[in-house]
C-alpha cells in the first residue's frame, strides 16, 4: 500500500515499483484507489489490472476489474471505499505482488481514512511518502512494515490540469454508442444498496430520484460484474437510454457525478 499527500509522487512510485517487478519476472497487480484522479479507471471508480509490460504512464493501462463508488470525493464514504478496496484486492490479487495506490486525502479526517484502508486491505508493507508525522505514527500502529521515503519534488498539478485529466478519463471509458433498455428490468445500485425502478420513484430517502438521473455517469453491470460505463441520455417510465459502447446490461450503478 502506498500512502502520502497530494502530489507526493504516489503514482510515480507505484509505476516504478511495478516496472522493477516486471524486470524481475513478476507480474504485479495494480489497484488504483484514487477515485478523484484514477489512472486505471474512470473517476469515481476503483480499478485493478495486471501489468504485463513496463510502462511510463499508468493511464496506458486499462483496468479489468472494477468497484463502483459513485463519487469523486471520499468525504463521507470512507468506510464504503475501504470495503470496496478490500473487495477488489481479494478478487484480483492472485499474483506475487499487489500494489495498492491511494489518494492524497490526509488532512481533516484523512489520517483516520488511511488507517481504515490499511485495516481493510491488510498490506504486508506500507510505503509512506512525505513527512506527515501524524499519518506516519497512525499507520505505524498496525502489523504491517512501514517504509518512509521522500516525497516527489514534482510541481503540484493545477486545478485546471486536474479537471482536464478527469474529463479525459471519463471520455476514455464511456464510448459513443447508444443503448436503450426497459428500466423496469434493471437493478439499480447506489452506494452498495439495490433498488428497483419503482423504488427510485417512490423512496423519498434516496438522494437520487429517477427524474434526476439524466446526464449521470453510471457503471453498467452484466452477470454480476461491471462491464463498462456510460452516461444516462434520457429516461422515461418505459425507456432508459445510455451513451455507451456496452450492448447488454442488467444493472446500473448510480453516481453523484453529472457529465451533461
Amino acid at each position: 500500500m502506498v500512502a502520502g499527500g497530494t502530489d507526493a509522487g504516489k503514482s510515480t512510485f507505484c509505476t516504478y515499483l511495478a516496472n522493477r517487478a516486471i524486470a524481475e519476472g513478476v507480474t504485479p497487480i495494480m489497484v488504483d484507489g484514487d477515485i478523484g484522479q484514477s489512472d486505471l479507471a474512470p473517476p469515481s471508480v476503483i480499478g485493478a489490472a495486471a501489468l504485463c509490460h513496463q510502462t511510463t504512464d499508468l493511464r496506458e493501462i486499462d483496468a479489468t476489474v472494477f468497484e463502483f463508488v459513485g463519487s469523486t470525493s471520499p468525504h463521507g464514504l470512507e468506510s464504503f471505499i475501504s470495503q470496496r478496496l478490500a473487495s477488489i484486492v481479494t478478487r484480483s490479487c492472485l499474483r506475487d505482488l499487489c500494489i495498492v495506490n491511494t489518494d492524497g486525502y490526509v488532512d481533516n479526517g484523512g489520517v483516520t481514512y488511511k488507517k481504515m484502508i490499511a485495516t481493510a486491505v491488510q498490506p504486508g508493507t506500507i510505503v509512506f511518502l512525505g513527512k506527515n508525522p501524524i499519518l506516519r505514527d497512525s499507520l505505524a500502529l498496525g502489523p504491517w512494515e512501514i517504509i518512509q521515503a521522500r516525497a516527489s519534488s514534482q510541481a503540484q498539478k493545477s486545478h485546471t490540469v486536474r479537471i482536464r485529466r478527469r474529463q479525459d478519463q471519463f471520455s476514455r471509458f464511456i464510448g459513443s454508442g447508444r443503448l436503450t433498455v426497459d428500466p423496469s428490468r434493471i437493478t439499480f445500485v447506489y452506494r452498495g444498496e439495490e433498488y428497483s425502478f419503482p423504488q427510485l420513484k417512490l423512496l423519498t430517502t434516496l438522494p437520487l430520484q429517477h427524474e434526476q438521473i439524466g446526464g449521470m455517469f453510471v457503471g453498467l453491470g452484466s452477470g454480476g460484474d461491471i462491464a463498462g460505463f456510460g452516461v444516462v441520455d434520457s429516461i422515461t417510465k418505459d425507456t432508459l437510454a445510455v451513451i455507451t459502447d456496452i450492448r447488454h446490461l442488467d444493472t446500473i450503478y448510480l453516481s453523484d457525478v453529472r457529465l451533461a
